[in-house]
């Protein structure tokens, strides 16, 4: 059994890692727009979970998603939503953000795990590479949403992460180009549920507005840091790969 670590505490959410799993809890059950691979799409839970997997438990003979569904069994104990990654779970970064509108305080807080040894850059062939390291984002924000803005807030924290990623100046694996994020990159966006349910809410969630701003700023600052450890890390030997396989031109 592994040591869970508190990596952010409020009244309403709980953010705890172990080696094997990052658990993102809520209080009372929340809205969870995702597309991660287990139960995506729009849902309510109370729990996101990111688990962490090594490249080579991935075999082609292996069925990805029954290991996903057994790791949330054995480390998490009750269901929900749930990615996973090769990135090792110890470098997570939490952000936070806090800005105030008319109808008061609205909060974001975002967790990342940042791994790019699978970059690509938007528009590149298709096609496997590996290993599969990821961006994974779980972000919380503390004003419900009407469906529109959830989805309109989903793209916020995208390109959040893809400014952090398109920042760094680093090539994809396929083109050369710079990256704009990993082939499988997951976020998960957690909503309070409104006192009419997961359909009511605030309307909008763009940058002209503090939900957009504070979950943008969340989302960008915790994948950059993500972004910067994994540079310091194993960014000399991504150039070096890179300068091999596209030469001095690439």
């Amino acid at each position: 059994m592994f040591t869970s670590v508190v990596l952010h505490q409020q009244e309403e959410l709980r953010i705890t890692r172990s080696e094997r799993v990052l658990v993102v809890e809520t209080l009372v059950p929340h809205a969870c727009l995702s597309y991660a691979p287990h139960h995506g799409g729009d849902t309510v839970t109370s729990v996101v979970a990111n688990h962490a997997v090594q490249s080579s438990e991935l075999t082609l003979e292996v069925d990805a998603l029954e290991l996903l569904r057994a790791r949330q069994l054995a480390h998490v104990g009750r269901d929900g939503v749930a990615m996973m990654t090769a990135c090792a779970l110890q470098h997570a970064v939490v952000a936070e953000a806090r800005e105030e509108d008319a109808l008061g305080p609205v909060r974001a807080v975002a967790v990342a795990t940042t791994g790019l040894s699978n970059l690509l850059r938007v528009g590149d062939a298709p096609g496997a590479l590996a290993p599969v390291d990821t961006i994974n984002v779980i972000a919380w924000l503390s004003r419900p949403l009407m469906l529109g803005a959830r989805l309109e807030a989903l793209t916020i924290a995208t390109e959040g992460r893809t400014l952090a990623v398109h920042a760094a100046g680093l090539p994809s694996r396929r083109s050369g180009g710079h990256a704009t994020g990993t082939g499988t990159d997951c976020i998960a966006l957690l909503t309070p549920l409104s006192v009419e349910g997961a359909s009511a809410g605030s309307a909008y969630a763009g940058k002209h507005t503090a939900v957009g701003a504070v979950l943008g700023r969340a989302v960008h600052t915790a994948v950059a840091a993500g972004v910067a450890s994994w540079v310091t890390r194993y960014g000399d030997d991504l150039r070096r790969a890179m300068l091999r396989h596209f030469g001095e031109g690439g």
